[in-house]
């Protein structure tokens, strides 16, 4: 319904009347210059007429102007004959509702405002411009080739364009559809419509959008004809629930598609759509349900997105380049994809994955696919069989390992051949890991960084260009595989247990140790590689990976082959993993890398160099050179297999271990570089000095030697139990003995081993090291001056020395006990109450020989003051002190004999007490702590010369009830600590600092009954 209501002022000569057939006639051309919204005015006076038909038009009663229906509208010519009405094209004229219509002032011009209605329009028989804005409208096109000009159509409204060839042109501009939005006609009801036109004026984008019910059975035209504008134009088709679109049949005027993108697109539903595309570029978004899609000519993009792909699906691209478009994840493998040239990432959703089949991209899609990525991470599948994806390539793609953009290719447990394109592919021979039948797969990877693995069966493995990663898994080798990283940095990674020794390998800077553990625990994975495999097959300067899982890397040399593995780098490395040099006989050199390294001599001469880290040395049987080098190392073997070696650098912390040997048989002794043992010897060269070697029980069997700071000699620094801490030895007034072990805290814990009563007539005459085994041993001697041994024990207690006993007699006393000829076994010093001297050397048996350079008579005003090692030589010297206070040091020899000091030293006055000799600050040189008679201490620093410096670290008063009652290394720190006792039983300790000083030890306290005393 319009309504035209007339200005009362002006009404007069322009009243129309109420009969039918009335008309209004305006006159003159539009004009738009001065107009705004949806007014337009009339120009001066002419012979074109715009000419309204209907009923009531303009009619006036008793001065109120009167509603009328318009019924048509013409457009006469300047003979007054009726054509076609396109110049009405975007007029305000044009709209479908008039609600005023108002005369000027001078009723010359007119201004027509036009707003919305419930208009009904029905044209002649000539072709006419009918045009459909707001409001619910009919527009009913009549005879001739009508065009209906709306922006959209709502619920209700018709659209017919009637006989003829008509045309539904969408409009644009400040009377229809916004800039870059659709015009939405998919509610209305369309009839005999041949062509769909974009008005070519509107300036912006346009898109039209209908419903597939729309299209054909007398809606729009099954043959219809889209004509386009020099803009961007899109047809948008809606599909009903499983519904039939097909559009071939549509033609095209003006669509320049690759220009403009002008492009049809086809929403599909939830149902089970068939939809053919047309013949120009259509996007085509199938929906959920079973889709049958054929886009047909153009270059088409045919849209998944995730749960929408069935199974039985079919998607052909048609003729020219088409896109497969991805949206999410899914799964095209059980459908039909034929005729795509490009697969194409969109909406950005992450992580996006599209699966086919091999056969899919064999028949599906041409040998060059184009993969363009989204923003997100992207990843094409391929599963079961073989495919060639080098001509494949590739925009906005992001590679990022396996994390980022990839192609991941997947076989079949058949023989393939997977190649890969020029970006990062994963390319995996079988279809189900831990297949050890697999068949025999070729894989090259191409360009790109590539991630490699044949699975089952003897692949053939190349990485080709970039830096590639090649895994294999245990049980997945087969002899005769072949991996090949090719050019680039390039990556051997390994998961698990395997031999590999029958495979063939180049082109490797990397090799990595991967973890199988999947939140368990896995066991060590034992891998073994031939030497000749990693020459030829790995740089020099292996990068080797690992990760939390321990492996044993083994490496087999053949018989006279040598390896260096020194240049080797690490990342990420388990210190548990062992890298393990087997040798295969002959003379072989083996140079081990910085990590943990176990290196296997075979029976030959061989020179094994552990370098860095915390190795383990065999060298099997022949004569071998092992040089531990920095770390904690263990140079291991039977008695008859170390029989002979040279041990190059026995450091503080490294093991002799003798497998074969028992901690109760087992008998040793240093002399000089020359290390005697239960079944041979070997030589130790550069050896530290101010140390010792201690033996212990290995656990499961076997006897372990290690060097310990080497205790100063004498009644001190007894290490009973060979654990490298100092020990007390306690007897009571009864006769009762008892033994306290040192602990690494300091404090001590009671020796379980020790216990029982000896007759109060047999004394403590001296503690030792008297066999040489790193457990000091007691020597006794009765009132009646038998004398006898006990020599100590791994568990700390005692056996009987049956190589010691007899007589000595009482006028000769031991007045120093040490290692006075560097042999590792502690020796007695003897003075006669005559001044005669002599001198017992221990022998590794536990007896005794007398030294052959040790004789003589030594004035009696001098007194043996102390034993210690005061020039650092390894050997025990003797401190002499005259009774006017001058002192004198003899320096022990390699013979057993003595040297005198190599400096003078200085008198002290008869005041001053030497209480103790050790090596307070672990410089290994011992040094001396002086007590005046007022309990003042003060000590002197032992120098390489022999000689002697103050110590100003120690100095005080302590007071005359604190008595030092033993001086040894009970913490096992390499200083030697104070044990001390006052009168009322209390006890003390000071643990030695590295700077001569002392701090106190609190785990050191409580009280021992006064009939209790130290030896």
């Amino acid at each position: 319904m319009v309504t035209v209501t007339f200005n009362s002022a002006y009404a007069g000569a322009d009243e129309l009347g109420n009969d039918i057939g009335d008309q209004l006639t305006l006159s003159g051309l539009p004009s738009y210059g001065a107009q705004s919204g949806t007014s337009f005015g009339l120009g001066a006076a002419g012979a074109n007429a715009i000419v309204f038909t209907g009923t009531g038009l303009g009619s006036y009663v008793n001065g109120v102007p009167q509603a009328g229906t318009i019924t048509g509208i013409q457009y006469l010519d300047t003979t007054g004959a009726p054509v076609s009405e396109w110049t009405l094209t975007g007029l305000s004229l044009a709209a479908s509702a008039f609600a005023t219509f108002v005369a000027n002032n001078n009723g010359i011009g007119q201004r027509d405002a036009i707003y919305g209605g419930n208009d009904t329009i029905t044209g002649g028989s000539l072709g006419e411009f009918l045009a459909a804005y707001a409001g619910v409208d009919t527009i009913q096109g009549g005879g001739g080739d009508d065009t209906i000009l709306a922006n959209g159509g709502l619920a209700g409204e018709t659209y017919d364009g009637g006989t003829g060839l008509d045309t539904l042109q969408v409009m644009v501009g400040t009377s229809s559809i916004p800039a870059g939005a659709a015009a939405d006609f998919s509610a209305a009801t369309l009839a005999s419509i041949e062509r769909v036109e974009f008005s070519p004026d509107n300036g912006v984008f346009t898109a039209a959008i209908f419903s597939s019910n729309q299209f054909g059975a007398g809606g729009l035209a099954s043959n219809l004809v889209v004509i386009g504008n020099n803009l961007t134009n899109l047809v948008i088709f809606n599909l009903a629930n499983a519904a039939t679109l097909d559009l071939s049949g549509v033609s095209f005027l003006g669509w320049t598609g690759p220009v403009q993108n002008d492009r049809i697109q086809v929403n599909g539903s939830a149902g089970n759509d068939a939809i053919n595309g047309s013949s120009q570029n259509d996007v085509i978004i199938a929906g959920a349900g079973l889709d049958v899609v054929h886009a047909g000519a153009g270059g088409d993009n045919v849209r998944v997105n995730q749960g929408d792909f069935v199974a039985g699906e079919v998607l052909d691209g048609g003729a020219d380049v088409d896109t497969l478009a991805v949206s999410g994840v899914v799964d095209f493998t059980t459908g039909t994809i034929t005729n795509f040239e490009r697969i194409a990432f969109v909406n950005g959703v992450s992580p996006a994955r599209a699966t086919f089949t091999a056969s899919q991209i064999a028949s599906g899609f041409t040998s060059n696919v184009v993969v363009t990525g989204s923003t997100g991470v992207d990843q094409v599948v391929i599963t079961g069989g073989s495919v060639n994806l080098s001509a494949w390539s590739f925009a906005s793609w992001t590679p990022a390992g396996e994390t980022g953009d990839i192609i991941h290719v997947q076989g079949s447990n058949g023989a393939d051949t997977l190649t890969g394109s020029a970006q990062s592919d994963s390319l995996q021979g079988d279809a189900t890991g831990g297949n050890a039948n697999g068949g025999i797969d070729v894989i090259h990877g191409g360009a790109g960084d590539d991630f490699l693995d044949g699975w089952g069966g003897a692949d053939q493995v190349y990485g080709d260009d970039g830096n590639d990663e090649i895994q294999i898994w245990s049980g997945e080798f087969a002899s005769g595989e072949l991996a090949d990283g090719g050019l680039g940095i390039d990556t051997l990674k390994l998961f698990g247990a395997l031999d590999l020794t029958g495979g063939t390998f180049a082109g490797f800077e990397k090799l990595s140790l991967g973890d199988e553990s999947e939140g368990g625990t896995p066991p060590v994975a034992a891998v073994s590689l031939s030497a000749a495999q990693l020459a030829a097959g790995f740089v020099s300067n292996l990068q080797l990976i690992g990760s939390a899982q321990t492996y044993n890397l083994t490496i087999n040399a053949a018989s006279n082959a040598s390896l260096d593995l020194s240049a080797w780098t690490f990342s990420d490395w388990n210190v548990n993993t062992a890298i393990i040099v087997q040798g295969g006989g002959g003379a072989q050199t083996f140079t081990g890398s910085s990590q943990r390294d176990v290196l296997l001599g075979a029976g030959g001469n061989d020179t094994l160099i552990g370098a860095a880290g915390n190795d383990t040395l065999i060298g099997g049987l022949g004569v071998d050179t092992l040089t531990g080098g920095t770390g904690t190392d263990g140079f291991r073997g039977s008695a008859a297999e170390l029989n002979g070696d040279t041990i190059t650098d026995l450091s503080v912390g490294d093991r002799i271990v003798f497998a074969d040997a028992s901690l109760g048989s087992f008998n040793f002794s240093l002399s000089g570089s020359t290390l005697n043992f239960t079944g041979g010897s070997l030589t130790l060269q550069n050896l530290p000095s101010g140390m010792k070697l201690v033996a212990s029980a290995v656990s499961g069997g076997g006897v372990m030697l290690q060097l310990a700071a080497a205790s100063v000699p004498g009644a001190f620094n007894a290490d009973f139990n060979g654990d490298g801490r100092s020990d007390v030895f306690w007897r009571n007034d009864n006769g009762w003995i008892t033994s306290w072990l040192g602990q690494a805290g300091g404090g001590f814990v009671g020796d379980t081993a020790v216990g029982g009563v000896v007759p109060t007539d047999w004394k403590v005459a001296g503690v030792g090291d008297f066999n040489g085994d790193g457990r000091s041993d007691l020597f006794w001697r009765n009132d009646s001056a038998t004398v006898s041994s006990w020599l100590g024990q791994a568990g700390g207690g005692f056996i009987g020395d049956s190589a010691v006993g007899g007589t000595v007699g009482a006028d000769w006393k031991i007045t120093g006990i040490g290692d006075f000829n560097g042999d590792g076994r502690d020796d007695f010093f003897w003075r006669n109450d005559s001044g005669a001297i002599t001198s017992w050397l221990g022998q590794a048996g536990g007896g005794f020989t007398g030294a052959a350079g040790v004789g003589g008579t030594v004035s009696t005003d001098w007194k043996v003051l102390a034993v210690g090692d005061f020039n650092g030589d390894a050997r025990a010297d003797l401190l002499w002190r005259n009774d006017n206070g001058q002192t004198a040091v003899w320096q022990g020899q390699v013979s057993g004999a003595f040297g005198g000091g190599a400096a003078a030293t200085p008198s002290i006055g008869a005041e001053w007490t030497m209480v103790g000799a050790a090596d307070f600050n672990g410089d290994g040189f011992s040094d001396l702590l002086w007590r005046k008679d007022n309990g003042q201490i003060a000590s002197w620093l032992g120098q390489a010369n022999g000689a002697f410096a103050n110590n100003p670290g120690v100095s005080g008063v302590v007071p005359n009830d604190w008595k030092i009652v033993n001086i040894g290394d009970f913490n096992g720190d390499g200083r030697a600590d104070i044990f001390w006792r006052n009168d009322n039983g209390q006890l003390a300790g000071w643990l030695g600092k590295a700077g001569g000083g002392f701090n106190g030890d609190t785990a050191v306290g409580g009280t021992v009954s006064a009939d209790w005393w130290t030896i």
